[in-house]
């Protein structure tokens, strides 16, 4: 688990919170605010299991065609920071090599 704080976040300072198998925990004033779960990257510590989301059968590494036929699937047109998508009103993701990537909700630190 490693910890750490972007006070130049455009959605205001940040501390967050890396845990094994790629979720990270963002919170602001002491309070959760969002969450994003990405792919194992350099340094991550490996997760055990698979996760999903709740009533979906979408997880990381899902294939595009899975995502794109979610209830609520809506490509983000215009996103400058990858392949984007929105799941509904609270959730979205990333899309790279025709599988999910990221996805993430609440209060992110994206530089758009």
């Amino acid at each position: 688990m490693r910890s750490g704080a972007n006070p130049d976040c455009p959605a205001g300072p940040i501390t967050f919170t890396d845990f094994p198998g790629g979720l990270t925990a963002h919170f602001q004033e002491g309070r959760l605010v969002g969450w994003n779960w990405h792919q194992r990257q350099d340094g991550d510590a490996p997760g055990r299991g698979r996760l999903r989301l709740s009533g979906s059968k979408v997880a990381l590494a899902s294939p595009r065609a899975l995502v794109e036929a979610a209830p609520g699937f809506a490509p983000i047109a215009g996103s400058t920071l990858g392949e984007e998508f929105a799941l509904g009103e609270k959730i979205g993701g990333f899309i790279k090599d025709d599988a999910v990537e990221m996805l993430y909700a609440g209060t992110q630190c994206f530089f758009r």
